[in-house]
């Protein structure tokens, strides 16, 4: 798991195509030159263009995938949309698994750009680095990297529940360890707790 807060702008005198292009190498390996990283484009957040904007994360893995092979031979695959300001500070989370990765930005619950196939495999490893490219007034700062949960991601199904045609839900409590039903009257929240049953001493109301 690796956390941090970057921002990147534009260096003065910075070409055409520089985009502020700021974000972290994982996977590193000693020549320095091979390595996996996900990385923002800054001025492409809030672009007065669509398709800029839908360029403002991006994957690459060097030097066999730069996002020039990625984007000509599965557009929009490995690339995606997110609000950004250049020179801003930006959280951003990166989650890696396996040969799957995920980028958080913003502290969204939800990640941003998810990777199923790292171009590294399923085994990879490396080190960490700070990343940007030339034309880039980059910042960095409270990096955090922490070892990843040895479980792979796994798809999370809504709490289950059963409503009767008066509305009456019957719901399994998510948050509670114990083995525990909870009952929703009609015109009530799903939130509401005030029928529970706890599983298999007693029922508190």
């Amino acid at each position: 798991m690796i956390e941090a807060e970057i921002a990147g702008a534009l260096a003065p005198g910075a070409g055409g195509e520089a985009r502020g292009f700021v974000g972290i190498a994982f996977r590193v390996q000693d020549d320095l030159e091979t390595y996996d990283a996900l990385y923002l484009r800054p001025t492409n957040g809030r672009a007065d263009d669509q398709e800029r904007r839908n360029h403002s994360v991006q994957y690459i893995s060097l030097p066999e995938w730069p996002w020039s092979r990625l984007r000509k031979e599965t557009p929009s695959k490995y690339e995606s949309y997110v609000d950004l300001v250049p020179g801003t500070w930006t959280k951003i989370k990166i989650d890696v698994r396996g040969e799957q990765a995920r980028l958080y930005v913003h502290n969204n619950e939800q990640p941003t750009l998810i990777v199923k196939d790292l171009k590294s495999g399923a085994d990879g490893r490396g080190g960490v680095a700070l990343w940007l490219e030339p034309g880039t007034v980059a910042h960095f700062r409270n990096l955090i990297v922490e070892p990843s949960p040895a479980t792979s991601f796994v798809q999370v199904n809504p709490t289950p529940s059963v409503r009767n045609s008066v509305g009456m839900q019957l719901k399994v409590v998510e948050e509670n360890t114990q083995p525990t039903l909870r009952i929703v009257l009609p015109g009530h929240p799903p939130s509401d707790r005030a029928i529970e049953v706890i599983f298999p001493e007693h029922v508190t109301v």
